[in-house]
């Protein structure tokens, strides 16, 4: 009688303790496949399982490269930030702070209260996309002016400011993103203003691109409908 074909199969899951995506590959008939279709085999992510071994998180933070150690209650927010692994620095610089002394972020709340129907439409042509790579370069240009002038506010350690993929550089990034400082018509001195900037790892500016919301800016004050991704 012919021996049983086995098949090369792929599990994927969520982890029961950080949330985080995890995977599994392997053949039908291995003991593992066989205790995780059973449940015998915990489905956690490997640096949950690792944790376990060792009895602390142990892991790198994707964006500045620090060393974080602590148990799970003191890095729960941090092991899964949207799928990144962070210090706590590094995630309060993804979401951002919330300044109600920063005025592109009190120009776009203003803005977002007084109209809706208002709001700067994307009905996009070629002459709008170069208006807004003007205003964006512009912005840039003010900002980086601001961070030469003000070194002791934005850089007090003297981080290396440099380009994404390079090890231990630091970038320039708007709290409120460019995008939608754009959207809601920011003064451009407004958006490039200090207090709207903050030197971040370029992994972290690179991770936040415009995708983050302001109700997940971190000590955002007002109540939020539904569950805050990441908080």
């Amino acid at each position: 009688m012919p021996a049983k074909l086995s098949t090369w199969r792929v599990i994927i899951g969520e982890c029961k303790q950080c949330k985080a995506v995890w995977a599994y590959e392997g053949w039908d008939d291995g003991k593992r496949y066989k205790d995780f279709k059973s449940r015998r085999e915990p489905r956690l992510c490997k640096r949950c399982l690792d944790a376990r071994r060792f009895g602390e998180y142990r892991y790198e933070c994707n964006g500045c490269g620090m060393q974080v150690r602590g148990q799970f209650e003191d890095v729960r927010d941090l092991v899964n930030v949207l799928g990144r692994s962070f210090c706590r620095d590094c995630k309060i610089a993804f979401y951002g702070r919330y300044d109600p002394e920063n005025p592109a972020l009190a120009q776009v709340l203003a803005a977002r209260a007084v109209r809706k129907n208002r709001r700067r439409r994307y009905y996009y042509s070629d002459e709008l996309a170069r208006e807004e790579q003007r205003y964006g370069d512009r912005v840039r240009r003010l900002s980086h002016g601001n961070l030469r002038r003000h070194p002791e506010i934005l850089n007090p350690k003297g981080h290396k400011v440099g380009v994404s993929g390079v090890s231990g550089a630091y970038q320039l990034d708007h709290i409120i993103p460019i995008s939608t400082c754009w959207e809601y018509q920011v003064a451009e001195e407004n958006a490039s203003d200090i207090r709207n900037l903050q030197l971040v790892p370029w992994f972290v500016n690179l991770s936040r691109g415009a995708g983050i919301r302001l109700e997940q800016l971190v000590g955002w004050p007002y109540p939020s409908k539904g569950k805050r991704a990441g908080r």
